[in-house]
């Protein structure tokens, strides 16, 4: 990643915090990544029966 000094010179609750926050932008990703997938799917199904 290009960060020249390690995480455990941090203080742990910046820690925690990094964490929380990748953890919960994994999350939304993923929440997205179903719905873009459902409609996707969606979107094929009507179209194949559209002929």
């Amino acid at each position: 990643m290009g960060i020249a000094f390690h995480t455990s010179q941090l203080p742990q609750a910046h820690n925690d915090a990094m964490a929380f926050l990748i953890e919960y932008v994994w999350l939304r990703l993923q929440d997205w990544a179903m719905l873009w997938l459902e409609m996707l799917k969606r979107h094929t199904l009507e179209h194949f029966k559209k002929g």
